[in-house]
C-alpha cells in the first residue's frame, strides 16, 4: 500500500519542521519588561531604549512563558529586563501569556 501526500501538505510539514531561528535587530523590534508585569505592554523599541540594554542574550528556541517564539532578553539598569520580540503580534502573545499565568 502507498501513502500519497499532497504537494501541499508535504511543503506544510516540512515548514513545520524545527529550525534554528536567526537573531533579528532589537531596535524596531517589540518588547515589554516582564519585571514590571503591572505596567507592562508591548512597545516599538527605539534607539534611546536599545541604548539603555546593558546586555541582551538571544533565545533561539524561545520558551518564555512556554511560547516558541524566538526573543531577546535584555536587561537595564535597575530592576528592569526587557523580552524584545520581532514582531508585535509575537509581543502581545508573549505578554498575555505572561498574564494569564501570573499568581
Amino acid at each position: 500500500m502507498t501513502i500519497r501526500i499532497p504537494v501541499l501538505a508535504a511543503l506544510l510539514l516540512l515548514g513545520a519542521a524545527p529550525s534554528r531561528a536567526q537573531p533579528f535587530p532589537v531596535l524596531g523590534g517589540y518588547g515589554f519588561d516582564w519585571l514590571k508585569p503591572d505596567t507592562a505592554s508591548c512597545r516599538p523599541i527605539s534607539r534611546r531604549e536599545a541604548e539603555r540594554f546593558q546586555a541582551c542574550r538571544f533565545e533561539p528556541s524561545g520558551n518564555a512563558f512556554g511560547l516558541p517564539s524566538s526573543h531577546h532578553s535584555c536587561k537595564a539598569p535597575g530592576r528592569s529586563e526587557t523580552l524584545v520580540y520581532e514582531t508585535r503580534a509575537q509581543c502581545e502573545a508573549a505578554l498575555e501569556t505572561m498574564r494569564a499565568n501570573a499568581p
